[in-house]
């Protein structure tokens, strides 16, 4: 018995065989149309999946992907080391703390050249016991991200409690700070939100301690305390230029209480902040190129 070929295009083929063609050539057209009709919609409404990276300041000069010329001293504060290892950073005598290109690779750090980071820790040089026990010191932590598709921006609240930290959503909140010397490009920094991230640990003898951290980014060059926030801009369609960076710091040990803690971190902040806004573009900034990229599509 010989197999029947059945030539679709043939009057005679089956009734069900030319109906499956037609339907097949019916949703191909509806798919071709559909891509046109994507790529048409974006480009005549300046919809960006992919966003443009950010350049940095004149100011910011990079050592691969370190920033090479934070200030020693921040007010009262000066670089200096605490003695402690810390997993995860390459510590430098003179205070600052590296990341292995492993861990840089793991943040996302590498996937564009402009990414850099800062880490280091400042001791509060108007402590004048010379006893350890007696010194305060800071772990400030500056980021800066650019020129990539949905990055996900770190905050302790996530990265302390895979560190085996335990989180306390009920004491973190957001505090304001005032910093009402900043120049005419940050205005909208004189007045911010800055997130306290309470957590607690357990101290040499197995007891709990309470101690925090606090951040806030700038997205765009705008202040928020808000993870939510950046994501939400970083995914706005009609952006094009895009970057965000956090600025955070923490007790570099648990101080005597919360608002012990607010106190002197804050305090810290006052100095930490105009200092890496230095190497950070403004709003204005972002706004101009976004300006010139929509001046040259026109």
């Amino acid at each position: 018995m010989s197999d029947t070929v059945i030539n679709p295009g043939d009057a005679s083929a089956p009734r069900a065989s030319r109906g499956g063609w037609v339907h097949f050539g019916v949703a191909a057209a509806l798919l071709l149309a559909a891509a046109a009709g994507f790529h048409v919609a974006v480009r005549l409404l300046r919809i960006h999946l992919v966003k443009a990276a950010v350049p940095l300041p004149e100011a910011a000069r990079l050592d691969g992907h370190w920033l090479a010329n934070f200030p020693q001293a921040l007010g009262p504060d000066i670089l200096g080391p605490d003695g402690r290892r810390v997993p995860r950073y390459v510590l430098a005598p003179d205070g600052y703390r590296k990341l292995t290109e492993d861990v840089l690779r793991e943040l996302g750090t590498t996937k564009h050249r402009l990414n850099w980071y800062y880490s280091a820790f400042y001791r509060d040089n108007q402590v004048t016991s010379i006893r350890a026990e007696d010194q305060r010191y800071f772990i400030l932590d500056v980021t800066y991200y650019t020129g990539l598709v949905d990055p996900v921006p770190h905050i302790p609240e996530i990265c302390l409690l895979a560190g085996g930290f335990a989180p306390l959503p009920g004491e973190s909140a957001s505090l304001t700070l005032e910093l009402p010397d900043l120049p005419e490009p940050w205005r909208e920094w004189r007045q911010i939100k800055v997130r306290r991230a309470a957590y607690a640990l357990k101290d040499t003898f197995g007891a709990a301690v309470k101690s925090a951290q606090y951040y806030v980014f700038s997205m765009n060059g705008e202040a928020t305390d808000s993870r939510s926030r950046v994501r939400w801009d970083l995914t706005w369609p009609t952006r094009n230029y895009c970057y965000f960076a956090k600025i955070q710091a923490a007790p570099g040990r648990p101080e005597a209480s919360a608002a012990a803690s607010d106190e002197v971190s804050l305090e810290f902040l006052r100095h930490a902040i105009p200092a890496a806004l230095r190497f950070l573009p403004s709003a204005d900034d972002v706004k101009r190129l976004e300006d010139s990229g929509k001046q040259r599509k026109s």
